[in-house]
């Protein structure tokens, strides 16, 4: 996933989270992705929030800093599916996670 240009990056502000819907646990959609072996596994959190016109509001768990996404590149995600606020692509019972947080295998 890349950001089209520098000018979709959102200036730093001290509302910027909260007014796009990016403040953690007020996202519409997280997405986690895990790499990596056992002995040393990656994960990268992507917070998406408030939509507007053809892009969604963006952040990495790990930084406050905000871009926006196109809609397109979150089409092989969500499948077509309409974001809702606070909801999720798939609901998370834990059911499927060890007790670090990785994907159980069949």
């Amino acid at each position: 996933m890349r950001v089209d240009s520098e000018d979709d990056f959102v200036p730093p502000a001290s509302d910027t989270l909260d007014r796009n819907d990016l403040t953690p646990g007020k996202e519409h959609l997280r997405i986690q992705i895990f790499s990596g072996d056992e002995k040393k596994p990656t994960e990268e959190t992507l917070l998406v929030g408030r939509e507007d016109k053809d892009y969604f509001y963006a952040r990495l768990a790990t930084d406050e800093g905000t871009f926006k996404i196109q809609k397109k590149l979150l089409t092989p995600i969500l499948g077509g599916t309409q974001i809702a606020p606070r909801s999720c692509a798939r609901p998370r019972s834990g059911a499927d996670r060890d007790q670090r947080g990785r994907r159980r295998h069949a």
